[in-house]
């Protein structure tokens, strides 16, 4: 992710900072687990430089979230709120993925990377997993 932008000295380090800290995922988890809920240990303190694997614990957390159906619930607000956000990244990003294709094929892509193949498995990623696996659920 970073690789793009090293020719631009002060970016690199700014974005290292924020890649070597808690995700916005991050810090709703450890919300939760600061509002008692059973968040696994192994996710709300976790290798923030590591890819973000998905528990069956996070989401029964999140089911506990939408379990509690009084008025004014923040976290469930929270909860759809990522939703949101997680809807918007994954239309942004087929719309990436089909302004590549239409623009310049399978060639390799600017990062380096093979281009329309990479992308197309990055669309495919969910924002927020169990926010999502969980709807199979409810």
């Amino acid at each position: 992710m970073i690789r793009p932008h090293r020719a631009m000295g002060g970016v690199v380090a700014e974005l290292t900072r924020l890649l070597e800290g808690p995700s916005l995922y991050d810090a709703a988890l450890r919300l939760l687990r600061r509002r008692d809920l059973p968040v696994p240990d192994d996710h709300a303190e976790r290798d923030w430089t590591a890819d973000y694997e998905p528990s069956a614990g996070v989401e029964h957390a999140w089911a506990l979230v939408y379990g509690d159906d009084r008025p004014g619930n923040e976290l469930f607000l929270l909860a759809e709120a990522m939703l949101d956000v997680a809807e918007r990244v994954t239309r942004w990003r087929h719309s990436h993925f089909v302004a590549v294709k239409r623009a310049m094929g399978a060639k390799p892509g600017s990062g380096g990377s093979n281009g329309l193949n990479w992308l197309a498995r990055n669309a495919g990623q969910d924002v927020f997993p169990e926010l999502w696996s969980l709807r199979n659920t409810m």
